[in-house]
């Protein structure tokens, strides 16, 4: 926060970094999950109020030009630490999934030959490949999910009318994502 001016915080991700001496600071707090929303409103004396992520506006200029040729895509980039959710919905399907592409960086060498699609930033490959996969997986990562923060990606497939599934996220559902709780159910 800036002394003089109105400083407003909107918390999109890592919940697990906002404390109340953060949130004192602030005239505003706005937060994308009703969930964490909850939790951190009765800490501050702070207005605190709901305001989702939403779609980027490149969602409804990247209408599908062509028939899905990728069977299953999953983009993001590979955790080098200890794999966050999002990447244990990409390796639960590695085993058996023929059809599964993954477009990120670190991933190269790792995969079953002609899996990796592209060795791209997922964010700048987004609306050139998205439309050409049948199915997306759309992993949060374990505070994410655990605190209700849907990711950005959910609403761009959404925009796009993309068919997705994520691990389960309140609220994930109503975005029209399939959920799923662990790789069983996956």
């Amino acid at each position: 926060p800036r002394p003089g001016a109105t400083n407003i915080l909107w918390i999109v991700s890592h919940p697990e970094l906002v404390c109340r001496e953060e949130l004192d600071g602030y005239d505003l707090v706005l937060c994308a999950s009703p969930l964490f929303l909850r939790q951190i409103a009765p800490t501050t004396a702070v207005p605190c109020h709901h305001l989702p992520l939403a779609a980027a506006q490149a969602s409804f200029q990247a209408a599908p030009s062509t028939a899905p040729s990728i069977a299953v895509l999953f983009m993001g980039a590979r955790d080098p630490g200890e794999p966050g959710a999002s990447r244990i919905v990409a390796a639960a399907l590695l085993p058996g999934c023929e059809g599964l592409r993954l477009v990120g960086r670190g991933w190269a060498g790792r995969l079953p030959e002609g899996t990796l699609l592209e060795e791209a930033d997922p964010e700048e490959a987004f609306f050139r490949l998205a439309p050409l996969a049948r199915i997306h997986l759309n992993g949060h990562g374990p505070a994410l999910a655990r605190d209700g923060f849907i990711n950005r990606r959910a609403y761009d497939l959404a925009a796009l009318g993309l068919c997705q599934i994520g691990n389960a996220v309140p609220g994930l559902e109503a975005l029209g994502a399939v959920c799923c709780v662990d790789a069983d159910d996956l």
